[in-house]
């Protein structure tokens, strides 16, 4: 063995040269040779034709020297690297064959990294040698290799021309989001319209549906614009055909102009939203098929067609949501692919887990009945993005899909800069997708010595740190999860990781990439730190352990790491704004930043409209969308009474200043009115405006004019008819509203706020709201000097959170025996009045008692007093200010009603369950 020098001492000893005959992908590969060898060694070499070759030199694609030593790569991304004598054979089929060989040797024997579309690692190395013994070969695993992040999805397919990025081409990603021009090979594409939920593509309802209902899914009795085909019509299906000839006619003229591969795929699949046809012709079929087959048999027919003209042609369909199961009595044809994406996946676990069971069942079904499968991944974690340490399975679930026999998999990835360790995990879907027997271990050490630097050791222990708990767990988290799964995230946990990461902040301290890269990988613990809040405060406080973190340290943190990475990545290459990754950062930083007055309530019970989000009629002048430096989310609607076009229009927006509801069923319903004595002016304040049912046809609304709305449709969508506590932000000026008449009239309005409040217990039905006052979780008083209390997020609760007291964390036995029912002990609940002292309402025994459910106590005809609070337990641990429920008249009667769950075995209940008693609301009604 000896080692072949390519650059020393600033002088090149070799050359480039390209094959006769070269294609533009084996010209870019000896370009891609040339800029990284520049890049590592300072030198740049020469690039030649094969007849000019000399002695030393980089031999790329079939040169007739590879050729007559038998190095012959045929597949079109097979590659080969090998040193014969002074000469370095660089090589592969075609089209992308030679510029994989380049690449691998750039990677493995030169060290480049390609990390994501904005850095990449390139070593010094002055001094580049090879190795003569270099003999290596590959091919990609898989037929098809994507990753979805949605960086360059501009909702129509790739055009050869539009903006993107190298790194996907340059990690061996073929598939249709890897957007490599054609000098880089081109990709497996799909042809227009889309790659996926192309029905209302190829159909739009605005071109055919009202001269055309019939051609569109009947639900609930009538043909709707919004749902599906009705996949029975002939008329459908004839068009259905044509359309599909004419994308690819287009697709296939398109490709041809751009240098590019001819697509070969086609999508014809659903919307991504229910719908399909109850009509009696279509229920047949799914009745005696299924959803799938019902589909299928409609694919398969437009398929038919297509093979006729196209046989190179394949149609995309999918396996999916509430099509997920095989049909039966129904297969893809030959020329059909199957595109299996299951929602219902696992992501905490391999797909080998048995959580993951159902899916693994699902996907052998289908692959048993299609050669054609391509697995949907979703690696995605929309919200709230905890650490979740996925790049253990990455190997694992790469070699299960290629053992299944799949033909490749997409993997979905959005969130470049709010997702969990994007740039790790997506790196390392790309090499094994390519490769599924690379070591795991290898790989992932790999990208932390070269990313992190110094600090690797630190995240390398936070990663297993972060495995030993998800094994630990059997919670099933997927893209869409509820807070409560996130419940395994413990104290101990979040303390020891955030110690750890400010050892690995100390270790790189001079390196300001390495900390940049490492408050990116922080960046999920502080947003865990964020949303966990409440839960992880109250842990350390019933046990008396420290917190070695705050909320305000890591939101503060959490905003100025979000801010960097949209700095650095909102240009890809130069050259591309990626609107959909900005506002997912510019969501998330607003969301660090609540109002003081609701800082008890989890974030994730409120739905937070922003000015930018009101809907504005301006007809009439005096309505702007300025920026504000005194809004907490900075941005802001002003509301300027100059500006209006008549005097009249100004003065709807004098005090009193109306917030309201509407819909045309329930019509206008007045929530507040604010007059000169409620308004604090020259400062921003949260007005709290009441507590209202919503339907999804309300809209908000803020003025006499009307003229700042807010619909809720999208904001309570499947959550109509409960009830939510009303916040509106906002800052009056000027002498009209109680000001100083130096300033302009004017208000300025930054957010409403919806806290929500859930539905009425079933037995407050027919209660009038109007009567009622709700006390919610946080407004309780909660005294945990004893240990065993704690407000909580919880499922079950008609709030999705309460005040749960836990037998075994009090401090002593006799603080435990005061929480417990017995049939004398009965668990008490008082009323404390000033003037009269102390008396006991209510007398709750063993027999009033329904186990592991929520159960309202009702007390009757109460003559209650100013300042009295409602008390529960002999202890008084959870008090309740229920005087600010009173009116004036010290002759009105009350009902009160407090909705209490007991659980274990002290109450007569299950053994497996911690004996608790959960609180979630209290209600004062006047009779």
């Amino acid at each position: 063995m000896r080692m072949l020098t390519i650059v020393s001492g600033g002088t090149g000893f070799y050359t480039i040269a390209v094959c006769d005959g070269a294609t533009a992908v084996e010209q870019t590969a000896a370009a891609e040779l040339q800029t990284y060898i520049q890049k590592a060694s300072g030198v740049t070499l020469a690039i030649v034709a094969e007849s000019a070759a000399q002695d030393k030199s980089f031999m790329v694609g079939p040169t007739a020297f590879a050729l007559s030593n038998g190095v012959e790569p045929t597949g079109e991304e097979q590659w080969a690297i090998k040193c014969v004598g002074n000469k370095i054979i660089v090589t592969g089929g075609r089209p992308r064959g030679t510029l994989y060989a380049a690449f691998h040797l750039l990677e493995e024997e030169i060290g480049v990294r390609w990390w994501n579309p904005w850095e990449e690692h390139v070593p010094s190395k002055p001094t580049l040698t090879l190795n003569d013994a270099l003999d290596k070969t590959g091919s990609p695993s898989f037929l098809y290799r994507d990753i979805y992040d949605g960086l360059y999805d501009t909702g129509a397919n790739f055009t050869g021309s539009q903006p993107s990025s190298l790194f996907y081409a340059r990690n061996r990603l073929n598939g249709h989001f890897s957007f490599a021009p054609a000098a880089y090979g081109g990709t497996i594409a799909y042809g227009f319209p889309y790659h996926a939920h192309t029905f209302h593509l190829y159909f739009r309802p605005e071109q055919y549906f009202d001269a055309h209902p019939e051609y569109y899914s009947v639900v609930s009795g009538v043909r709707t614009r919004n749902g599906q085909l009705d996949l029975t019509n002939a008329d459908v299906k004839a068009l259905m055909k044509q359309k599909v000839r004419d994308s690819i006619t287009a697709s296939y003229a398109n490709a041809d102009a751009k240098g590019l591969p001819r697509p070969i795929m086609f999508s014809v699949t659903a919307n991504d939203w229910r719908g399909f046809c109850e009509e009696p012709s279509c229920q047949s079929v799914i009745n005696s098929k299924g959803s799938s087959g019902y589909l299928l048999e409609f694919v398969n027919e437009i398929a038919a067609d297509i093979a006729t003209s196209y046989p190179e042609v394949i149609l995309d369909t999918f396996a999916y949501w509430f099509y997920i199961d095989p049909p039966s009595g129904v297969a893809p044809s030959s020329n059909v692919q199957i595109r299996y994406a299951n929602i219902d996946l696992d992501l905490l676990h391999s797909i080998g887990h048995s959580n993951n069971a159902p899916v693994r069942s699902k996907l052998q079904s289908w692959k048993a009945i299609s050669d054609r499968v391509i697995f949907w991944d979703y690696a995605v974690n929309y919200y709230p993005n905890p650490p979740i340490p996925s790049q253990y399975d990455a190997k694992a679930d790469s070699e299960y899909l290629l053992a299944q026999g799949l033909t490749g998999a997409l993997i979905e990835h959005e969130g470049t800069v709010t997702t969990d360790m994007w740039d790790m995990k997506v790196w390392m879907e790309a090499k094994f997708l390519e490769n599924p027997g690379l070591d795991l271990e290898t790989v992932m050490n790999d990208f932390t010595a070269k990313y992190y630097g110094l600090a690797a050791g630190y995240v390398n222990n936070y990663l297993y740190q972060s495995r030993l708990l998800a094994d630990s767990t059997n919670n099933f988290v997927t893209f869409g999860t509820s807070f409560e799964k996130y419940g395994y995230f413990t104290l101990d946990y979040v303390n020891w990781c955030e110690t750890n990461f400010d050892q690995a902040e100390a270790a790189v301290s001079g390196d300001s990439i390495r900390l940049r890269r490492l408050r990116h990988c922080r960046a999920s613990l502080d947003r865990l730190i964020i949303f966990r809040w409440n839960a992880l405060k109250n842990e350390a406080v019933s046990r008396g352990v420290a917190m070695t973190f705050s909320r305000k340290k890591s939101a503060a943190r959490y905003v100025n790491t979000m801010k960097e990475q949209k700095a650095l990545r909102s240009l890809a290459s130069g050259s591309l704004i990626q609107p959909w990754n900005d506002k997912a950062v510019d969501d998330e930083i607003r969301q660090m930043v609540i109002p003081a007055d609701l800082a008890e309530v989890p974030y994730r019970c409120m739905i937070d409209v922003t000015a930018d989000r009101f809907r504005l009629w301006t007809a009439n002048g005096g309505l702007t969308q300025i920026e504000d430096d005194r809004s907490l989310i900075g941005q802001c609607t002003k509301v300027t009474l100059s500006g209006f076009d008549t005097q009249a229009n100004a003065n709807l927006h004098k005090p009193g200043v109306t917030i309201g509801l509407y819909n045309p069923v329930n019509g206008n319903r007045t929530i507040r009115t604010l007059e000169i004595p409620d308004i604090t002016p020259n400062a921003y304040k949260l007005y709290y405006c009441g507590t209202a049912k919503l339907y999804e046809s309300d809209y908000l609304y803020i003025f006499r004019s009307n003229n700042v709305q807010v619909d809720m449709a999208n904001l309570i969508s499947g959550q109509s008819d409960q009830l939510y506590d009303i916040y509106v932000s906002m800052n009056f000026e000027g002498a009209v509203y109680g000001g100083s008449s130096s300033n302009l009239d004017a208000v300025y309005i930054d957010r409403i706020l919806l806290v929500g409040k859930g539905v009425l217990p079933t037995e407050l039905n027919g209660v009038s709201y109007a009567a009622m006052t709700d006390f919610s979780p946080e407004s309780f008083r909660l005294w945990t000097a004893g240990g065993g209390l704690a407000r909580i997020e919880e499922g079950h609760a008609l709030t999705r959170r309460c005040a749960k007291v836990t037998l075994n964390q009090f401090a002593t036995e006799t603080d435990r025996a005061m929480h417990l029912v017995t049939p004398s002990i009965p668990m008490l609940i008082g009323v404390y009045s000033p003037a009269n002292g102390a008396r006991v309402i209510k007398q709750i025994f063993p027999a009033d008692i329904a186990l592991n459910v929520y159960k309202v106590y009702k007390m009757e005809n109460l003559l209650l007093g100013a300042g009295d609070y409602l008390y529960l337990f002999s202890s008084w641990v959870i008090q309740c200010d229920i005087f600010k429920a009173f009116t004036t008249d010290p002759n009105q009667r009350y009902d009160i009603y407090v909705s209490i769950k007991f659980e274990g075995p002290a109450f007569g209940g299950d053994l497996s369950r911690e004996d608790a008693v959960y609180v979630d609301r209290i209600f004062v009604v006047r009779r």
